[in-house]
């Protein structure tokens, strides 16, 4: 009888079509939201709501002078954010006919520690909330192998999971803000999937909940799934996950074809295996009667 290739990628890709017939539940966050995960180098407390958005990467944050302070600089060539500072000032406090209430806001130019030489960071138990699980070292080192090849700069830490084109950057929360190791592992590979974009040339952009947007969430997503089952971290749980963050996604997509998932599919095994620095996957195959 002629034996046939088990391809380990066409069940992952199976498990996922077979739980989005049979309907999944909402995707949830998989992290809990951390208000520490952008803080100010002096004191350690948060900055506000307004000026978290403003920052975007977790770490900790001080001005050129507070830097020279601290006996450190800026390192050259780093460019700064800007944050904002409102007081409230009272001229003529104590005289009810003449006091007036003023509100002033002050802009100030901030740096990551890690913009910065001689300067160390002092609340990273606030903002890392674990940072990456070291001891999962397969992961860890395909991780670690790839954005070395392909020049991905990532943080761990904060409250937010993204990919950022403009300096191809990924940031993940801290592993200990997961519910499991492997919906950690799964945000990281997914971030890691929307950062091979850039190296493979694939199509990228749109504005949030556009179809070419929801389009490059479906390859995300599914590269993870991909990463996990090599890495033998496919859960149930983790897969529910994702087929319910798949089904969100393909609902946005307003033109959606027959063959929309097959393409993603596609798109997302190239992706896997730029992660994993293969031509063919054909390390776990065997043969079948």
């Amino acid at each position: 009888m002629a034996t046939r290739k088990f391809n380990p990628t066409e069940q992952i890709f199976t498990r996922i079509q077979t739980m989005l017939d049979g309907g999944v539940v909402p995707w949830h966050k998989p992290w809990v939201v951390n208000e520490f995960g952008i803080v100010r180098r002096t004191c350690g407390k948060p900055y506000s709501m307004r000026n978290r958005m403003l920052l975007q990467y977790a770490g900790e944050y001080l001005t050129f002078q507070q830097a020279l302070k601290e006996g450190g600089c800026v390192k050259k060539g780093e460019h700064g954010s800007t944050v904002y500072l409102s007081k409230d000032i009272v001229k003529h406090k104590g005289d009810p006919d003449l006091e007036e209430h003023r509100r002033i806001l002050w802009a100030f130019t901030v740096f990551r520690t890690d913009q910065c030489e001689g300067v160390a960071n002092k609340y990273e138990h606030l903002w890392k909330r674990g940072g990456e699980p070291v001891e999962d070292t397969a992961a860890m080192q395909v991780v670690t192998d790839y954005c070395d090849r392909c020049g991905v700069r990532r943080i761990a830490g904060g409250s937010e999971a993204f990919y950022s084109p403009s300096d191809h950057t990924i940031q993940v929360p801290g592993n200990c803000a997961y519910e499991s190791r492997e919906l950690y592992w799964n945000t990281m590979f997914h971030e890691l999937g929307h950062s091979t974009a850039k190296v493979l040339e694939r199509s990228q952009g749109g504005c949030f909940g556009s179809s070419k947007y929801a389009r490059e969430e479906l390859v995300a997503e599914i590269c993870a799934a991909l990463c996990l089952g090599k890495l033998g971290l496919d859960t149930e749980s983790a897969m529910l996950q994702t087929a319910s963050y798949i089904q969100g996604w393909k609902s946005r997509i307003r033109d959606c074809k027959p063959n929309e998932f097959g393409q993603a599919c596609h798109l997302a095994e190239q992706a896997y295996k730029l992660i994993f620095n293969v031509k063919d996957d054909n390390s776990n195959s065997n043969d079948e009667e």
